[in-house]
C-alpha cells in the first residue's frame, strides 16, 4: 500500500469535512436558482433549490488491528495485522431531476479500484434503473453499508458463495423498485468479464432479491427475504476452492490458514452455478434480531464430478444499552446507522452472533473418478461484540471470535479451534 497517497487522500477527506462546516447555509447565485449547502453529515452536499441538480462528497475511513491464534494460523501461534480496512471516498449527485451517478474508489490498495461506479434513471417511478459497476444485491447484511454491519465482519455464510454479492469491477444492469409500501424488489444481470469461457464469452450472473416488510421503521421492523443468484460456468476454466476466513479479515502472511471446506479441480469441469437464500429480521426499541441462510448448488458438468452443494447460516442478537434503535432504510431494505441521542455519552451496542458453514469434501484428483472422497465439512464461529458510536461520524468496535471446525480442516498444528480479537475506529464523512 502506498501509505503515502493514502495519507494525502485522508488529509483532504478532513479538509472537505472541515470546510463542509464552513460552507454550510444558502449561497446565493446571479441565476434563479440558490445553492443550499448542507454539512450536516460531515460530509459536503449542494443542491439546488428546486432539486434537480446536487452534488455530494462524502467517505469513509476504517482502521483495524485483528489479533488471532489456534486455527486462524497454520502453526497455531499467535498471529495479527494492523491495516486501513476500508478507505472510501465518493462523489455523488443528480442533474435533470431524472438522471444521478455515484462513484466510490477504494482509496486503501494501490490500485485505487471502484467500490461502485454507477449511473441511474429515476424517471421510471416506482423502478430505478442502474448501469455500471456495483454489488449485485443479495442479503441484508451486504446490502447493509460496512460503515453501519453490526459486526466488524460480514457473516460467514456468504464465504460459501462470495460471489453472489461482490462486484469484481464488472459492469451490469439492476432494476430496483419499492411497492405498496411494504414491497422490495430488484434484479440484475452482471457481465462476469473475469470469468471468461475458452472462447472469450464473459459467463453472465442474474440476481434477484425480494423483501417484504410491512414494518420498515426504526424501531420497528418486520422484514422476510429471499434471493436468488445465478451463473453458468460451462466452458469456464474454473477451480475457485470454497474456503471461510472464519470472520477475520487481517491474515498472518504465509502463516495465514483459511480452512479449505471443498477443493475444487481446476478446469471446464462445471455448469451451473445457483444460490439460494432467505432473510430475517425484526426490530423493537433498541432491540434486534436478525439471520441468514443460503444454499449453494454446483453442477458437475463432466463424468466422475459429483454435484458440490454447501450452505452458510447465521443468528444475531442486538440491544443498545443507552435506548437507540437502529434506523432501517424502505429504499433497499437494509438496517442503516444507530444515531446517538446523549453528545456526551454516544450510543453503546452489544451483540451476539453465531455463524455456520457446511460444504460437500469431495475432491477430484487427476480428473479420476475414483479419486472423490465423500462427505461434508463445517466450520462454525461465535462473535460477541461491542460498539460505541461516539457520535455520527465516530464509531468504535470491539468484537471476540471463537471458531471450530472439523476435524478435517485442522491446523498442521493438529488444532481445530481459535480465538480472535478485533478491533475497528472508524470515520464517516
Amino acid at each position: 500500500m502506498r501509505y503515502s497517497t493514502l495519507a494525502s487522500w485522508i488529509a483532504l477527506a478532513a479538509f472537505t469535512g472541515a470546510s463542509a462546516h464552513a460552507l454550510a447555509g444558502v449561497v446565493r447565485t446571479p441565476g434563479d436558482q440558490d445553492l443550499i449547502v448542507d454539512a450536516g453529515s460531515g460530509g459536503l452536499d449542494v443542491t439546488t433549490e428546486d432539486e434537480r441538480f446536487s452534488f455530494g462528497v462524502h467517505g469513509r475511513v476504517q482502521a483495524d488491528y485483528d489479533s488471532f491464534d489456534g486455527i486462524y494460523t497454520d502453526n497455531g501461534k499467535t498471529g495479527d495485522e494492523a491495516e486501513f480496512r476500508r478507505v472510501y471516498l465518493t462523489v455523488k449527485g443528480k442533474a435533470f431531476g431524472d438522471w444521478g451517478y455515484n462513484v466510490t474508489t477504494k482509496l486503501d490498495n494501490s490500485d485505487n479500484d471502484f467500490d461502485n461506479a454507477t449511473i441511474f434513471y429515476a424517471g421510471a417511478s416506482p423502478a430505478t434503473v442502474t448501469f455500471g459497476i456495483f454489488d449485485p444485491d443479495f442479503g441484508l447484511e451486504k446490502a447493509t453499508s460496512s460503515k453501519w454491519v453490526t459486526a466488524t465482519e460480514r457473516n460467514i455464510g456468504y464465504d460459501v458463495a462470495p460471489w453472489i454479492n461482490g462486484s469484481d469491477q464488472d459492469l451490469g444492469l439492476q432494476i430496483q423498485s419499492n411497492l405498496a409500501d411494504s414491497i422490495y424488489a430488484s434484479a440484475s444481470l452482471v457481465s462476469r468479464d473475469g470469468l471468461d469461457d475458452v472462447n472469450g464469452k464473459a459467463p453472465k450472473q442474474f440476481n434477484a432479491r425480494a423483501v417484504y416488510a410491512p414494518f420498515h421503521t426504526a424501531g420497528n421492523v418486520l422484514h422476510f427475504g429471499i434471493d436468488y443468484a445465478y451463473r453458468d460456468l460451462g466452458d469456464v476454466d474454473f477451480g475457485d476452492n470454497i474456503d471461510t476466513g472464519l470472520g477475520v479479515h487481517g491474515d498472518a502472511g504465509d502463516n495465514d490458514y483459511d480452512p479449505v471446506l471443498t477443493r475444487i479441480a481446476p478446469g471446464t469441469h462445471y455448469g451451473d452455478d445457483s444460490v439460494l437464500g432467505a432473510e430475517f429480521a425484526w426490530a423493537s426499541g433498541p432491540f434486534s434480531l436478525q439471520g441468514e441462510y443460503l444454499h449453494r448448488e454446483l453442477s458437475g458438468d463432466d463424468a466422475g464430478y459429483d454435484d458440490v452443494k454447501s450452505d452458510g447460516m447465521y443468528g444475531q442478537v442486538a440491544w443498545t444499552l443507552t435506548g437507540e434503535s437502529r434506523n432501517y432504510k424502505f429504499d433497499g431494505a437494509r438496517f442503516d446507522a444507530i444515531k446517538p441521542e446523549n453528545p456526551s455519552l454516544g450510543a453503546w451496542e452489544l451483540f451476539y452472533r453465531y455463524g455456520r458453514v457446511s460444504s460437500d469434501s469431495a475432491v477430484i484428483v487427476n480428473d479420476i473418478p475414483s479419486g472423490a472422497v465423500d462427505g461434508e465439512n463445517k466450520a462454525y464461529v461465535q462473535t460477541l461484540g461491542v460498539n460505541w458510536y461516539a457520535n455520527n461520524s465516530v464509531k468504535v468496535s470491539l468484537n471476540y471470535n471463537h471458531a471450530r471446525v472439523d476435524s478435517a480442516l485442522e491446523n498442521a498444528n493438529g488444532d481445530d479451534s481459535g480465538d480472535a480479537i478485533m478491533t475497528r475506529l472508524q470515520y464517516v464523512f
